[in-house]
């Protein structure tokens, strides 16, 4: 379900990989716009040196998430992450890593490091060929403008997922400021697990874009 979460939040930045300059368009009427502004703000997220985001997440299940999430480029990650699920005690997770090393700690357990690579699995969320190719069929629309944490947005929606996959769809909006950088993104899907549906909801919200983030092996 993170790896389920992760894609959502990368793939709500992608619609093509044309870049266009700094400047968001606000006609409803062009979807191209609309799609290469979109691919504009992913562009621009992947360029940041760094930034924070925080994730909350709901499933029907019962299944709960809050993360917090913080990138130094190029490939330096600090996650958080506390889960519940009905009938059970929350679970604190986190993680960091640092190129090809990652550590993990579970609740008050001291730090380990964790012997598979799950920093691969983490960074190609942020390959934008990979990102690029599932997204192929997105629609995207600007449905508006919006002041979100004292900056204005333009609002994009879109549906994620493939004609060939009725496994997986999502609809979702993202908030994008006029530098060109997402500040907030809302989805809610469905994904088929087994012979279970289970319905999803995410709101992911980004800040301290270049901010002076320190992420360092553990002690």
């Amino acid at each position: 379900m993170q790896r389920f979460l992760l894609c959502c939040v990368m793939l709500g930045f992608v619609a093509c990989s044309r870049a266009i300059p700094v400047g968001l368009r606000t006609s409803t009427s062009d979807n191209l716009d609309a799609r290469a502004s979109l691919a504009h703000a992913m562009q621009s997220m992947l360029a940041a040196k760094s930034y924070r985001a925080r994730a909350e997440s709901t499933t029907s299940n019962g299944t709960t998430s809050t993360s917090k999430i913080e990138f130094v480029a190029p490939d330096h990650f600090h996650l958080t992450r506390e889960s519940s699920t009905p009938g059970h005690a929350a679970i604190k997770q986190e993680t960091i890593v640092i190129g090809d090393e990652s550590w993990i700690k579970m609740g008050d357990a001291p730090w380990q490091k964790f012997p598979a690579n799950p920093g691969e699995a983490i960074r190609q969320f942020r390959n934008p060929d990979v990102i690029n190719e599932i997204a192929k069929s997105i629609d995207v629309k600007i449905v508006g403008t919006e002041v979100v944490d004292g900056t204005q947005t333009t609002i994009y929606q879109y549906t994620l997922g493939r004609p060939d996959n009725k496994d997986f769809s999502t609809n979702a909006k993202t908030w994008v400021a006029a530098d060109g950088l997402p500040r907030k993104t809302e989805s809610e899907g469905d994904l088929t697990l087994g012979n279970k549906q289970i319905h999803t909801k995410s709101i992911i919200t980004y800040y301290d874009y270049e901010a002076d983030i320190k992420i360092e092996k553990p002690v």
